[in-house]
Formats: C-alpha cells, structure tokens, sequence
C-alpha cells in the first residue's frame, strides 16, 4: 500500500517538512526542517537537516525525524520533482485538518497546532 503525504505551500513549523528544489547546478535537491527540538534532539540528523540533499537522502531524513517524533512529514517546494514510488501527493485541504489551526496575515498562511 502506498503511503501518502501532504503538499503545503508554505512550510510548516512543527512537522517535518520536505523542501524540494533544484539548486543552481540544476540538481534536484531536498531540505529538511522541522521543530528546533526535532533537529537538536538528533545531533546525527542535524548537519543534514541544515543542508541541501539529494532527494532520496532527504526523503529518508525526513522519514526518519517524523518517525523517531511522531509527528506528520508534509511536502513543500516543486511539485514536480516528487517520486511516485515514495507515495501520493495530495494538496493539503483549504479547510483546517483536526488539531491544525490555519491563519493568514497578508499573503502568509500560517498552519500550526491548536
């Protein structure tokens, strides 16, 4: 069965979140970031996390933070360069999912725990 993860527009501060990019060398790459204390409380994680890296390094990453946390993985960043064979990727749903708050201040949409 395949897994499926949520893309976000904006990352989000309390769950792991995977930023896909292509860097300047036109290299598809992956940031991982998450709560201060997901990355901290993993001194093996934390070079990693500050750093960009090939996708599956990344996506392996953030498996492991969310895991070791458990918190949620979301997806942000280009689209296009998410694998299929990791899983779905959904929009996240305009509406508030249980337990997440949405705010907007301007253009900033902020999704964050009640």
């Amino acid at each position: 069965m395949k897994s499926s993860f949520r893309y976000v527009d904006a990352t989000v501060d309390d769950l792991v979140t995977l930023f896909l990019f292509v860097d300047r060398d036109g290299e598809a790459r992956a940031r991982v970031t998450g709560p201060c204390e997901l990355v901290s409380a993993h001194e093996d994680a934390a070079p990693d996390a500050t750093s960009p890296l090939p996708l599956s390094k990344a996506f392996a990453l953030a498996i492991r933070m969310a895991n070791r946390n458990d918190v949620e993985i979301v997806v942000s960043g280009d689209r296009t360069l998410w694998q299929s064979d990791w899983g779905d990727l959904t929009k996240m749903a305009p509406h508030s999912p249980q337990g997440l708050k949405i705010e907007r201040t301007g253009q900033i949409l902020r999704i964050g725990r009640m």
